[in-house]
């Protein structure tokens, strides 16, 4: 049983990345109520704990997408200048 728990967290962390990761390459919205009840069935963890997390890794990827494709916006605005 110790090894199972241990396992736990990586299953629950990969559970969540996948979600999101596959939500946002179909460019869909993330259906948090039943990607948290399918994670929490694997897992055994609380369904609530799972949405939070969900939105939590959900957001920080959005920001994290909008915020290289300011980036790349800025890099092609320098390149054009020039």
């Amino acid at each position: 049983m110790r090894l199972y728990y241990r396992l736990r967290p990586r299953l629950y962390t990969d559970a969540i990345q996948g979600a999101v990761s596959s939500a946002f390459s179909k460019g869909g919205v993330l259906d948090v109520g039943a990607e948290a009840k399918r994670i929490a069935n694997a897992t055994g963890l609380s369904p609530i704990v799972a949405a939070r997390d969900l939105i939590e890794v959900g957001l920080r990827a959005r920001i994290n997408m909008e915020f290289s494709h300011c980036q790349l916006l800025v890099c092609f605005a320098h390149v054009e200048e020039a």
